[in-house]
This record gives C-alpha cells, structure tokens and sequence, in this order.
C-alpha cells in the first residue's frame, strides 16, 4: 500500500533542505544548500549504479561509506598534483589557478569532515530512515523499504541534507563556544547556572548548545586545556582531529560529537519513540498514522523550535533567519509541486484539480509544513484545497462517514481504489479497472499519466 504513495516522497522532502538550514550561521547557508543538492545527486549516483550492477557496486559501495576518507585521499592528491604544476610555472594566470584550487581544497575537506561523522555517528546506518519514516517492522518489510527509498532517491536526499547538515554544523559550534569562551572562567559557573551578565548572544548561544546536551561548562575546560584562555581557538585542528576519530580528549569527543548529532536531528525530521505522540505509537490508531510519522514528527519537533524557539523567543537576528527559512521552504514547496505536477500528468497538461494561482499557493503553503498537521486541517476545513465531493452528511450519513474515513486513513483509501479496480475488472469495465489497478501499484500508482496511458491500451472501439 505504501509503495504505491509514496514514488514523489523525494520531491515532497525537498523543503527539508530549508528548514535543515535552522541555526546555520549566515555566511553558510548558500554553502550547506549547494553542498546538499550535489551530494543528493552523488548519492542517488551510487544508487543507481548499485542498482545496474548490484554485487560490484554494493560491495564498493559498502567500502566507500565506511571509508570515506580513502576517496577523499584521492581527490586530495588529484588537486595537490595540479597544484605542484601549477607553482612550477608560476605565471598570473596560474596564480589565478592556485587560488582557485586552495579554495577547492576547502570545499574538500568540508566534504570529507561531513561524510566523516555522518558515519561515525551511524547516520549511514540503512535502516536509519526508512525504518523511522515508514514504521516497518518485519525484517524483509525492512529490506524493500530501503530499496524503495533508494530507488526514488529519499535516501539519497534525506543522506544529503544530514551530510550537509554535519559539513557546516561545526562552523555553527565554533562561533557560540568562541562566544561562550569568552566569558571569564571564575564567572562562567555562576553566569551559566543563572543567565545573568551574559549578553544576548552568548545567552542564546549557551542556550541552543545546552538544548542539544552539551554540557558547555565541562567542553569549555576542556577546550582551555587545548587552547589556553586569551589564546586564539586552533579550531581547525580540533576539527580534523573530530573527523579522524582521534587526537581530542575522550570528554571532548563525546561531547561534540553527541552534539553534533543532536544538531543534526534537531534539523532534520528523525522519528523516534521519545519525539513523537503517544498515540502514534497505539496499534488500534495504526489506520489513522500509517504514512504520517514525518508530518507528525516535524509538527512535534521542527516547528516548535522555529516559531517558539526563534521568532517568540530569539533576538532580531534569529527572527530574520526563521523567515527566511520559511520563504526558502516555500520556495523549495512551490519547485517540488511544480515537478509532481510534470511527473504526474505530463509534461504539457495541467493539474486538474489546481488550476488558479490562489490554488498553486494554498498547496505550496501545505507542502513546505509550515503550518503543520494542525494548522493545514484547520484551513482546509475553511478553504478546501480538492473540491469536496462527499455526500450530504444529512442524507447520506454512512457514506459521508466512509469517505471522511479515506480521507484520514490512507490504507482505506488504497483498498477502496483496489476493490474497484478488481470489481471494474470483474464487471467488464476494463478501462476503467485497468486505471484503478495501476493507480494501486508500487511506485507507478503515484504518477497519473501512467495509469491514463495504460488505460488506453484497453480502450474498446
């Protein structure tokens, strides 16, 4: 059944991207975009050679994500050779060369401190996402899950944005640790435990790093025995020393790294027992939350943080990041629906059911979640996106009861569309059956224009 959903979940979990960007420093943001976008279209590269050829390409597969660090080797010596030439013929134009390249040996490494602890910490675990998204519990359940996602390229995109994420999130921790380091030691006991005589900043600071578990008192020591007080931060070498896995104080480690990812999933929707409803968890209530878990889990957890966390309670700087993360998931919501849209029903048709730009907006509006489960029911309950084809509740009461019923639980809605399909079948509408039996097919079932041209093939003269 949620094979045959779920085939643009990808395209759906691109505002993703925007509200991964929450508590990024500015100067970032632009960079953890780019670097999510080319490492979704490099992941889903892997998928999909994994795919055309799955005994070579898993196996090398397998030894790339848990040794990153030999293919970043790699590019490193490609760009120190082109390097060494560069420098043997030192002309203006070459120059120009170098520079460019020192800059890529940045972006490099970036990339290699970001695939580094996005396996250290387990992300590439792969029953991480499609376990938590998808409530599977059977063992070969599990297995064409994770196949499933790679093969629309969720994994991909999901990889990507916590990569992108990890890549940038140690910018993020140096520039609130150098503020909190800069509090004198014999008050930073006294001036954390109560928030007086800390300014806004390093109040905030010291707050978002305690949300994520850091014990800030413990890693500022910590930090002090590495880099005495009044010395500058060597925090490139504690960097690297993170991504190695080695050279850093055992205490320091686990504290950033723990916080790192928490970071992480503080961005980045992570269904998990303790952050989400209890009843999510109910078997009786299986019917109404299949499908659901991430809008669930982003209204539980993304959403609080961005409208109480930052805009009720932030600074002035704080309040201008959250819009703009909410005009670029808008913005990313708008470019997804656009690509369903192609996806679905053809390149040169419509969507049939939003047609005027007050419609596109409305469903722009639900696709980047900012409104959240509660707040999309509340408004479609005023200004219905689809037109509302149910019954008169007065003079069909059952019927309105039932469609009510498959508009709520998504595994009515696809048993209804099957039973008709095989009834449609059975009565000699074979068009018509044929339709309905596509649209209830794993991964075709979510692209329309597959379904009506299908159909046709049966069409009687």
């Amino acid at each position: 059944m949620m094979l045959a959903s779920l085939g643009k979940a990808a395209l759906s979990s691109i505002p993703e991207i925007a509200y991964s960007t929450l508590g990024t420093n500015g100067d970032k943001v632009v960079t953890q975009i780019q670097t999510a976008i080319k490492t979704w279209f490099s992941e889903y590269r892997s998928d999909f050679n994994a795919a055309g050829s799955y005994t070579a390409a898993s196996f090398g597969l397998a030894y790339a994500r848990k040794h990153p660090s030999e293919l970043i080797r790699r590019e490193f010596n490609q760009i120190e050779d082109e390097m060494d030439l560069l420098k043997k013929n030192p002309t203006p134009e070459n120059l120009v060369k170098l520079a460019a390249l020192e800059k890529k040996v940045k972006k490099v490494y970036k990339k290699h401190f970001g695939h580094s602890i996005f396996n250290r910490l387990g992300f590439n675990d792969s029953g991480y996402n499609t376990q938590a998204r998808f409530e599977t519990n059977a063992a070969n359940m599990k297995l064409t899950m994770q196949r499933f996602a790679s093969a629309i390229s969720l994994r991909a995109l999901t990889d990507a944005t916590r990569i992108a994420t990890l890549s940038v999130g140690m910018d993020t921790l140096r520039t609130q640790l150098q503020l909190l380091k800069l509090v004198p030691i014999e008050e930073r006991r006294r001036r954390f435990n109560t928030g007086k005589d800390l300014t806004n900043d390093q109040y905030q600071a010291f707050k978002e790093l305690s949300m994520y578990g850091m014990d800030v008192f413990a890693t500022l020591e910590a930090l002090d025995k590495l880099d005495p007080p009044g010395s500058p931060m060597d925090w490139d070498a504690t960097e690297q020393k993170l991504a190695n896995g080695e050279g850093l104080p055992p205490e320091l480690y686990n504290q950033l790294m723990q916080t790192l990812m928490n970071l992480t999933n503080s961005r980045i929707v992570n269904p998990q027992v303790g952050n989400m409803p209890k009843f999510y968890y109910n078997p009786h209530l299986r019917i109404f939350t299949a499908m659901t878990r991430f809008i669930g889990a982003f209204t539980a957890n993304i959403l609080p943080r961005l409208y109480r966390d930052y805009i009720k309670d932030g600074d002035a700087g704080m309040r201008y990041q959250a819009f703009m993360v909410m005009a670029m998931a808008l913005m990313f919501a708008f470019m997804a629906n656009e690509l369903k849209d192609v996806l679905a029903y053809g390149g040169d048709d419509e969507n049939p059911y939003i047609r005027s730009g007050m419609k596109h907006a409305q469903r722009a509006l639900y696709s980047s979640s900012i409104l959240g489960r509660p707040g999309e029911a509340a408004l479609n309950a005023v200004m219905p996106l689809y037109p509302n084809r149910k019954p008169d509740p007065t003079e069909k009461p059952f019927s309105w009861a039932y469609e009510t019923l498959k508009d709520q639980a998504p595994p009515v809605s696809w048993g209804d569309r099957a039973v008709r399909a095989f009834y449609n079948l059975g009565t000699g509408e074979t068009e018509k059956g044929v339709k309905g039996l596509v649209r209830s097919l794993p991964l075709v079932g979510s692209f329309p224009v597959v379904a009506e041209e299908t159909s046709k093939l049966f069409k009687e003269d």
